[in-house]
């Protein structure tokens, strides 16, 4: 099963390195019951080797240097603050401006980042799907009720707001970009497709207007990482706190 899943590892580095596009005309399947009895497969070995000296040596490379540990946490935390930053620095270098970022807290796969050297695998080990960056056409009524639901939740990464809620999850005050909410404003929000598309109970939001960027998460990752060096922003503010 482990050969499995690194082989299929392999073939999506590949494709997504690859400098053609590829379109898969036809496929089939077989179920091959693999165990300890059946040994080694010294061609499939050899085959898996040849692609993981490969893989290495892309996933060993260096993009940053980190000067703190970073942490996940409910309901914020300094990786928090960062997965959301990355998003919103994204539309402000494609100089398209937004009122406020935000992401899924679950969509972070790792529990903390050392500090110390970054590299492409540690993007790959944060964010694993292929999630793309989108903005969001939100009216304030609905922003507010968006707000209220990553609350419910525990409380989600943001990036140019500020939340404050009760012990019961229930939000007392919400600043974006500094300002309260106007029930009436169309906010722009950059965010992902797997919440645009109604992902971690928002199906509410299915209906507002998005706009795709053609650009995966991770790879916004990795290039946040390699423009900062060794100067990685981590800002540990409490942008969503309890009172």
């Amino acid at each position: 099963m482990r050969w499995l899943r690194f082989i299929s590892l392999l073939l999506c580095v590949e494709l997504f390195y690859a400098c053609s596009s590829v379109k898969i005309t036809q496929s089939d399947a077989q179920h091959i019951v693999i165990h300890q009895e059946s040994g080694v497969d010294s061609t499939l070995n050899a085959f898996v080797l040849s692609y993981k000296v490969k893989l290495d040596d892309k996933m060993n490379d260096t993009l940053a240097i980190l000067k703190e540990d970073l942490f996940k946490k409910l309901p914020c935390a300094n990786l928090n603050n960062m997965m959301a930053d990355i998003v919103y620095d994204y539309y402000a270098e494609q100089n398209s401006p937004i009122d406020m970022a935000i992401t899924n807290y679950g969509g972070i796969r790792v529990p903390a980042i050392s500090k110390g050297i970054l590299m492409v695998k540690d993007a790959y080990e944060l964010m694993p799907f292929d999630n793309e960056l989108v903005l969001m056409d939100i009216p304030g009524s609905v922003l507010e009720q968006f707000l209220q639901h990553t609350c419910t939740l525990g409380g989600w990464p943001v990036s140019h707001a500020q939340i404050v809620m009760d012990s019961s999850n229930h939000i007392i005050d919400v600043l974006v970009n500094g300002q309260t909410i106007q029930k009436n404003k169309l906010y722009k929000v950059g965010t992902i497709n797997y919440i645009a598309d109604g992902g971690d109970q928002c199906s509410f939001l299915i209906d507002m207007k998005v706009e795709k960027s053609g650009r995966l998460f991770r790879k916004q990752i990795i290039t946040y990482w390699s423009k900062f060096k060794e100067a990685i922003p981590v800002d540990n503010s409490k942008r969503v706190r309890y009172e």
